[in-house]
């Protein structure tokens, strides 16, 4: 019996003391209307990224697998919201398509370290599509690339 109780806890230390096990233990992104009542939408167009914290201020990250930038990007395409475009170099970027621009999703130039480029940006109105098919766009989130 002895035995038995010091091997319980031995793996049970060693559980709460792998963040690799924790990390795995995770339950899988969900989100309650009630949680998504408290989404602070923005009067200025956001990027992916922006709307992703905020998802993932609503929930307990410590219990919960945090939303992916690329699960919504990977839904907005799949839903021809979003579009890849090769420049000149042949790298791909994401712009909107024409359903996308009527949505509320735009670019815009923008100046960094290594010269300019192009960011998505998303209006309220693309916010709240997004919350209204955040259940879809959870279960991209438990798919592997």
């Amino acid at each position: 019996m002895s035995f038995y109780v010091s091997d319980v806890l031995r793996n049970l230390i060693e559980n709460n003391n792998n963040p690799q096990k924790k990390k795995n233990s995770k339950i899988p992104f969900s989100v309650t209307p009630q949680q998504l009542a408290d989404y602070v939408f923005d009067d200025n167009p956001i990027t992916v990224t922006e709307i992703t914290k905020k998802l993932n201020s609503l929930i307990d990250t410590e219990e919960m697998k945090g939303i992916k930038t690329t699960s919504i990007t990977n839904w907005l395409i799949k839903i021809n919201m979003l579009e890849y475009f090769a420049d000149e170099n042949g790298k791909n970027h994401k712009i909107p398509t024409e359903d996308g621009i009527q949505l509320g999703i735009t670019t815009q130039e923008r100046l960094g370290m290594y010269g300019s480029y192009k960011v998505v940006l998303y209006d309220s109105n693309v916010q709240q599509f997004i919350l209204d098919n955040i259940d879809t766009i959870a279960y991209y989130n438990t798919q592997k690339k």
